[in-house]
């Protein structure tokens, strides 16, 4: 019995000290098996059950960026930018775009999930910097 009690307090402690971590990471859903599709948020409203992508820390433009953008981001299902997927709107010059793009390159994301799997899709993030 005693140990019993023991095993139950560990496993009790141990659930709680992952949960309330400050440093733990969301758990990332597995990709749907066999799901190559990519999502957009046109799509999300249609199914009802997608979750878009969304950044797992806060996109800080270039220090060098002056004005206001919107980022259209292809986000794998593992919740990585995909290489050269990323478009800017909304800015004038070619700099700007090009530095925009590359200060998400290495972002993280949690992916966008179809039920209860991730699932590669479009996702927006607006940027201001005045």
């Amino acid at each position: 019995m005693r140990a019993l009690w023991v095993m139950a307090a560990t496993f009790l402690v141990w659930g709680c000290a992952a949960s309330s971590s400050p440093r733990a990471a969301p758990l990332i859903p597995s990709p749907c098996v066999g799901n190559d599709t990519i999502y957009s948020r046109e799509r999300a409203g249609a199914t009802g059950e997608l979750h878009l992508a969304s950044p797992l820390v806060a996109t800080l433009p270039p220090r060098t960026f002056r004005g206001r953008a919107v980022l259209h981001i292809l986000v794998s299902a593992l919740g990585r930018v995909v290489r050269d997927s990323t478009q800017v709107t909304g800015v004038s010059s070619r700099e700007d775009s090009l530095s925009l793009a590359r200060s998400v390159d290495t972002d993280q994301f949690y992916p966008a999930r179809l039920g209860t799997c991730a699932v590669t899709s479009w996702t927006n993030i607006q940027v201001t910097r005045e």
